[in-house]
């Protein structure tokens, strides 16, 4: 490289500095983030120096001859150093002699507070106005990806929801040297790309030992699951020292930055730990196990881990239950296969000493049917030897009337009916249960032959609160129609 270029490179450099320098003076808290880079900056300005300087030693001597020559040249070299010194009073943008439409170059891209230096591409450029149209070519935001369309030229739409490129200043444009200080070591926070097309705050894990461009990394806040991206797919982040607590790009439920406070901090942290919920799914789509939702997700998360199918029966060759049982709630002391009837009452407690109470009652009643029976007998004696005094007329006992049948009403019908169809749906389900059960034992006839007397047992059931569900219906039909031919 010549000396003229080296030289040029060192003056892009230094105002590249003196931008840096005045972006840290006013930037407040990122200053300190802004530190690093400059510091980087000036180790690159240093090597440029001695680059420059040992290509000056290698240029030959300009003969004696050549007085003149070298009176024109240290003209120009004065003239340079003004050229230097109004640069120095009014800045202009850096590398205009080597920037043009589709280089390559490094944005200070804001985020979270913080200043991401992310490569990026030159679509338009206006050296008047100084300004230039950029396209970050790794987006850390879903509205900074790149419009397929804009690039086809076939986007109409001002706002579709990607970047269109980024109108900026030719004085914050960086050249892609300022990544180069980023490390991309074990344990470094980097930003890796995800299949949408975005790029997340990450941790390198390990390195490929076969492949050194192949890394093995960890999204920040999504778990402890690995995944391996090549270096095309990452770039190290340049001039921030994370600590774990703090990882840029987590965002409160505010739009705060999680760095905000100390209990902000570790509350973020718990939160992201926790892994997501795993869900399966049968084949006719209903979700197995969906009040997972509302716990922390540790059945779902076993099974998988246990490798567990969809479809599969558990068990070692996969023969048993697909579905799990329903849960059903049924009164303290009645067994898993009580079935209570609704309305049944429940029998009252023994008292210890119901037995004397009832012989007490029985000897009571025989004591009075016995008085009654003596008061008749003498009362009989009487009127036999009193025959003169005819006996008092009794009055016939009275004759024992029927009592009518109440009929039911339609409310107790009602209820009848709702507990033989609720009958009705549990041995449905157990008739469903039973089915299965029999076509996964197909092969051992014992268990076949249980499960088909099983299955009859309850077809009889069923059928039978069929005909008391029949029953019921017509009878609360008619107690419906004799209510209409009644009530006018």
């Amino acid at each position: 490289m010549s000396v003229e270029l080296l030289s040029l490179e060192v003056e892009q450099s230094k105002f590249q500095l003196e931008e840096l320098e005045e972006l840290a003076s006013v930037a407040g808290d990122a200053a300190d983030d802004l530190a690093t880079v400059i510091a980087d900056l000036r180790s690159l300005i240093a090597l440029q120096e001695e680059s420059l300087l040992a290509a000056k030693k290698a240029e030959p001597l300009t003969p004696v001859a050549d007085t003149t020559t070298s009176a024109n040249t240290n003209t120009s070299h004065e003239k340079d150093e003004d050229a230097v010194i109004i640069i120095d009073e009014k800045p202009s943008p850096p590398f205009p002699n080597n920037l043009k439409e589709g280089d390559k170059c490094c944005l200070p891209f804001p985020h979270n507070n913080y200043a991401y230096f992310l490569p990026s591409m030159i679509l338009t450029l206006n050296l008047t106005q100084n300004e230039a149209t950029v396209l970050p070519l790794t987006p850390i935001t879903r509205q900074s990806r790149t419009c397929d369309r804009f690039l086809e030229g076939t986007c109409t739409k001002e706002d579709c929801g990607r970047s269109h490129g980024t109108a900026v200043s030719l004085a914050e444009l960086l050249p892609m040297e300022v990544l180069d200080s980023g490390t991309m070591d074990r344990e470094s926070k980097i930003l890796a790309l995800y299949k949408d097309g975005v790029y997340y705050p990450a941790t390198i894990r390990a390195t490929d030992a076969e492949k050194g461009d192949a890394f093995w990394v960890t999204y920040d806040g999504y778990g402890t699951d690995k995944v391996k991206l090549t270096s095309a797919e990452v770039l190290p982040i340049v001039g921030f020292t994370l600590d774990e607590e703090a990882v840029p790009g987590t965002v409160s439920s505010e739009g705060e930055s999680d760095v905000s406070s100390d209990e902000g901090e570790e509350e973020a942290v718990v939160e992201d730990d926790d892994p997501p919920l795993i869900s399966f799914q049968y084949d006719d789509g209903e979700a197995m196990g969906a009040w997972e939702a509302h716990t922390k997700g540790i059945g779902g998360r076993l099974l998988a881990k246990m490798g567990y199918r969809v479809g599969e029966g558990l068990g070692k060759s996969g023969e048993g239950i697909v579905r799990p049982v329903d849960a059903t709630i049924v009164r303290p002391g009645a067994g898993l296969g009580h079935e209570e009837l609704s309305g049944a009452k429940r029998k009252r407690k023994r008292h210890k000493d119901g037995n004397e109470r009832r012989h007490k009652r029985q000897s009571t009643l025989s004591t009075i049917n016995g008085g009654q029976d003596a008061s008749n007998v003498f009362d009989f004696l009487n009127s036999s030897l009193n025959s003169d005094t005819p006996p008092p007329a009794r009055p016939p006992p009275p004759s024992p009337k029927e009592t009518p049948k109440t009929k039911p009403k339609p409310l107790d019908l009602n209820k009848q009916l709702l507990s033989v169809q609720e009958r009705m749906s549990v041995l449905a389900q157990e008739q469903k249960r039973t089915k299965e059960g029999l076509q996964r034992n197909s092969g051992d006839k014992r268990m076949t032959e249980a499960y088909k007397e099983k299955q009859t047992t309850i077809e009889a059931q069923i059928a039978a609160l069929r005909r008391e569900e029949d029953r019921l219906s017509r009878q609360l039909k008619s107690t419906k129609q004799r209510k209409n031919m009644v009530v006018f």
